[in-house]
């Protein structure tokens, strides 16, 4: 059985690279994500799970993306109860997952460069 986890970790640093370059070419080093309701126009939300200290899942909404070095760092809301979560390492799961960063990659450049969005079908 073919190995994919050289390609996935690849993918992950490529999308997280292409992240920080968009943000970087903005001159910026974090950005806040509206709520859609509040801004119109807005991305929809990115949801990702956050695990707590008891390793219990929560479901949360991303509210800021910031870059740390070569790093992505994200901030979410929880989306019941409002508890905010960080990335706290670039082990947390919410920075592995390819399909949550292209989503997160995704609604930066929603953002950031609307013209250039790609077509959504």
């Amino acid at each position: 059985m073919k190995d994919f986890s050289r390609q996935i970790e690849n993918l992950r640093k490529e999308i997280i690279a292409a992240v920080i370059g968009l943000l970087r070419r903005h001159g910026l080093t974090e950005l806040e994500f509206p709520e859609p309701s509040t801004v119109h126009g807005a991305p929809n939300p990115v949801y990702v799970i956050f695990f707590d200290d008891d390793a219990d899942p929560f479901e949360c909404i991303i509210t800021k993306v910031s870059v740390m070095g070569n790093s992505l760092c994200l901030t979410a809301k929880e989306k019941h109860d409002g508890y905010i979560f960080r990335t706290e390492s670039q082990f947390d799961l919410s920075v592995r997952n390819p399909i949550w960063l292209n989503e997160i990659l995704l609604a930066t450049q929603e953002l950031l460069e609307p013209e250039n969005e790609p077509l959504k079908t």
